[in-house]
């Protein structure tokens, strides 16, 4: 369908995702809403464009899906066209102390084997975990 967004991807930080897509084949009519499931947090205002949109207020280490829905209004002649993208799933990155695998930590976190054998987002050897910044210092 020629209103559905192409090329739909996402990338993720522990509470923020962006995605980013192509779309705009009718102009400035068509108008872009994006929904997440579970619904959590809210769309940044103003970042829903042609390229893309990005949600923020999501919580870390969790599974979101997401759509992108393309309506263009209805006119004299036709009546309003709403289509949907497919489903695009992406979780957010874990923070420190988070069960985790390969590259599910947020920035500046390891997926380490802690001592009780478990895999967790923790600093590396060489730095500390602060709460009060909540980052790893040297």
């Amino acid at each position: 369908n020629e209103l559905q967004v192409e090329n739909l991807t996402a990338s993720s930080s522990n509470d923020t995702v962006t995605l980013r897509y192509r779309a705009d084949k009718h102009g400035t009519d068509v108008t872009y809403v994006v929904k997440s499931s579970p619904y959590k947090g809210h769309v940044v205002r103003d970042s829903v464009t042609v390229n893309g949109a990005q949600w923020t207020g999501l919580d870390p280490g969790t599974m979101y899906n997401f759509t992108v829905i393309s309506t263009l209004p209805a006119t004299n002649l036709y009546m309003a066209k709403n289509v949907s993208s497919e489903v695009i799933t992406i979780w957010t990155k874990s923070v420190h102390g988070m069960a985790c695998s390969t590259d599910t930590c947020a920035t500046d976190l390891s997926c380490l084997q802690a001592l009780d054998g478990r895999r967790l987002c923790l600093c590396s050897n060489t730095s500390f975990y602060f709460t009060s910044s909540k980052a790893c210092l040297p």
